[in-house]
């Protein structure tokens, strides 16, 4: 059995992280200011309403998944200045709906981008096109995600779980990835629905992870029991907006998360959230 790390014996970045969380300091800018030096990773849902933006750092790299409405866009940026990042290794747009590259076109205006990530699904919207104009302005060329393909973002890897295939639902199509650090793991999956999860279920791939964020928002349509089970989470969030219209999350999900005794974070309940590991184990800002 692990023994309990104290405090005194966690690297700098987590002894900062709790010392904030402590002393009350959780809103979005001081989340970004916390440290993180190269021996830890930070996981960072950012609080953009009814939408996703998920910021990791490992060291000096940095990867953003999505990044809200378009009216998301100024305070994300205030968020990445805070973290003191000037570059993105990668960005990962899980899928072409407003509320998760809305605010990418922003980004790609304002910081130089290495990869980019994309599945190869098409949207007749404004959205869209803003975003596809947005890449060929910035002269950022697209990666298509394969299912099994392998990143480095400094230490950690990720691992692109999903899509295996063109779903008929838009959300299914999500990029989903498997992003590790030492021994700890997080699955962060866009809106990936149950066709997509029962694909992940089959594919062989490594799904066990210490935080999972819940896909679509917490929606009945994602979120299976036979996922959950898989991945066995010792920690939950959601990305959600307050009093929203679609009566997110759903209370079957919040049932099922219960009933596995897993600590469940809200970005519409707690504003944003901090996941930090060490590489052996994983605390949560707030803490539980």
């Amino acid at each position: 059995m692990r023994k309990k790390r104290t405090l005194a014996a966690l690297p700098l970045g987590m002894i900062l992280a709790c010392l904030a969380c402590m002393l009350g300091a959780c809103s979005w800018l001081d989340i970004g200011g916390l440290v993180s030096d190269d021996q830890t990773l930070t996981v960072t849902l950012l609080d953009v309403g009814q939408g996703d933006s998920i910021v990791v750092r490992q060291g000096e790299h940095a990867l953003l998944i999505d990044a809200g409405e378009a009216s998301s866009a100024p305070g994300i940026l205030q968020s990445l200045e805070d973290m003191g990042i000037t570059r993105l290794d990668m960005v990962i747009a899980t899928h072409p709906h407003a509320d998760h590259i809305g605010g990418l076109p922003a980004i790609m205006d304002a910081l130089p981008i290495d990869c980019f990530i994309m599945p190869e699904v098409v949207q007749t919207t404004k959205t869209f096109e803003r975003l596809l104009d947005a890449l060929e302005a910035n002269d950022i060329a697209l990666t298509a995600p394969v299912v099994g393909q392998r990143f480095s973002l400094g230490e950690a890897t990720i691992t692109v779980l999903s899509p295996a295939r063109e779903y008929d639902e838009l959300n299914d199509n999500s990029v989903a990835i498997r992003l590790s650090f030492g021994y700890t793991a997080f699955l962060l999956c866009g809106d990936a629905q149950s066709a997509a999860e029962k694909d992940m279920l089959n594919s062989g791939l490594p799904l066990s992870a210490d935080v999972l964020k819940l896909s679509h928002h917490g929606s009945a349509t994602s979120n299976t029991q036979a996922f959950l089970d898989a991945v066995s989470p010792r920690m939950c969030a959601i990305s959600v907006g307050q009093d929203n219209n679609y009566g997110l999350p759903h209370r079957e999900v919040l049932a099922r998360v219960q009933a596995m005794g897993c600590p469940l974070y809200r970005t519409d309940t707690d504003g944003p959230i901090c996941f930090i590991s060490d590489g052996y184990e994983v605390i949560s800002i707030p803490s539980a």
